[in-house]
């Protein structure tokens, strides 16, 4: 069975973790001024530094190489994937964000695994993202690879950013909607 996850972000190598690591002591360093609680926080940098090759795992990762695998489509009749959970974070506060997508598509010719399609998300809401593009790009992968002959992608998240700075508004969730194609009628089965 394969991972829905993907590997390890290639484009980080050992080097750049201890990079950033040493970039990141500096902030503690500027942020924490208690000696008692600094020593605390001694781990905190490497172990950052080493959660974001996960976390940004979708850099440098070609999200179509995940739909490789395509079969034809056995009718025209709507494929919705509902609920899938995703986090990602946010690049303007590097805060996360994290919801579920919907994703309902009537096939053309081509259809795809499930889970390659899951695949897809996962690639493009590991590195640093907007909602709205992360929406309209998992809408322009899914329609370039298999071309159906329509597609809607609906995104409800919850942002960190919103909860912690600014407007704190814990609990408000963004819905973003992304559609290619013939999608008028996709549209309620995005819930």
């Amino acid at each position: 069975m394969r991972e829905t996850l993907p590997e390890g972000n290639e484009m980080l190598t050992n080097a750049d973790i201890t990079a950033i690591s040493e970039k990141l002591t500096e902030i503690l360093d500027i942020l924490e001024k208690h000696p008692e609680r600094r020593a605390a926080l001694s781990d905190t940098p490497g172990k950052i530094a080493g959660s974001w090759r996960e976390i940004f795992a979708g850099i440098g990762r070609d999200p179509l190489a995940e739909l490789k695998n395509k079969y034809r489509a056995v009718g025209a009749d709507p494929v919705v994937l509902r609920d899938i959970a995703f986090a990602s974070m946010c690049e303007h506060h590097f805060l996360p964000f994290f919801g579920a997508i919907t994703i309902a598509y009537a096939p053309g010719e081509l259809i795809a695994g499930f889970g390659a399609i899951i695949r897809v998300t996962e690639v493009l809401s590991r590195r640093p993202q907007i909602q709205e593009r992360l929406t309209a790009e998992i809408a322009d992968a899914l329609n370039s690879a298999l071309c159906p002959a329509g597609i809607a992608v609906r995104i409800e998240a919850r942002h960190l950013c919103m909860s912690m700075i600014g407007t704190k508004k814990n609990g408000s969730s963004i819905v973003t909607l992304a559609t290619r194609g013939e999608a008028s009628g996709l549209l309620p089965l995005l819930g």
